[in-house]
């Protein structure tokens, strides 16, 4: 059965072969096929590359589209979404997979409820435990995500649970950070009255934690440094005032640094 056009999946990739066809095979095994799968190379390794092109070779409707050089994950998804022809787009990490029917939830979803940004639940290291924000908002299966999701959460969507319909909602990563991307462009669009959307279905796979992880976000120094440049960011934009950002300064100081 083939795509019809509905969604496009950017998988971003760097010197991930080992991974890769994991990923790919669970967007083949999809209830609602994608219409396309882009794989964005970020200027891997000659040998990843081309292990990459192999690998993508085995699957459907998946192109390989090769970056001149080592941007990081803000650049390969933009990207991605750039190069994306479906109605919606779906980040999938190389290191991840979907369960089976992802794509069919949320498209459904999306469209019953006019939605133009859905997040969902990750199933990390085995675990599927609700989040915070999942038991602030009282267990509702659905729900709209706010300021105080923002404080409490840098993770309130992994970038491998979200789909958008691309040209409603400004989803574009900022190229100058490679740590914390995700969590600036959620918290501004929130601050900025978009409408972002999280189902709590457990839809991905996440094989170990956010923190201490293999990619970027393994480095945890690192990732506590981003995501306190990202509140003085907030803090400059005029999204947050002086003591909320010291306050949310303080608490991912002892969220991250219980962990090195």
């Amino acid at each position: 059965m083939a795509g019809d056009g509905t969604v496009s999946v950017v998988i971003p990739f760097f010197n991930a072969a080992d991974t890769l066809a994991r990923a790919l095979r669970s967007v083949a095994q999809q209830t609602l096929p994608a219409f396309e799968v882009i794989v964005v190379n970020d200027a891997s390794a000659a040998a990843q590359r081309a292990e990459a092109q192999r690998i993508a070779g085995g699957f459907a409707n998946v192109r390989v589209l090769d970056l001149p050089s080592n941007g990081g994950p803000a650049v390969a998804r933009n990207r991605g979404i750039d190069a994306a022809g479906g109605e919606f787009v779906a980040f999938l990490d190389s290191d991840d997979y979907w369960l089976p029917e992802k794509l069919e939830h949320a498209v459904t979803l999306m469209r019953d409820k006019a939605i133009d940004f859905l997040g969902h639940n990750n199933i990390v290291a085995g675990s599927r435990a609700p989040t915070i924000n999942d038991r602030l908002h009282r267990g509702a299966p659905l729900y709209r995500m706010n300021r105080l999701d923002v404080y409490i959460a840098t993770s309130q969507f992994a970038p491998t649970t979200v789909v958008f319909r691309k040209g409603r909602i400004p989803v574009r990563f900022d190229e100058t950070i490679r740590r914390s991307e995700d969590y600036r462009l959620w918290g501004e669009l929130v601050f900025r009255g978009y409408p972002l959307w999280k189902s709590t279905a457990f839809l991905s796979v996440r094989d170990e934690g956010h923190i201490k992880g293999r990619g970027l976000s393994g480095n945890v120094q690192a990732l506590l440094d981003a995501h306190l440049a990202t509140v003085r960011r907030f803090r400059a934009d005029g999204h947050i005032g002086a003591w909320s950002a010291a306050l949310l300064g303080a608490f991912l100081k002892a969220k991250y640094l219980r962990h090195r």
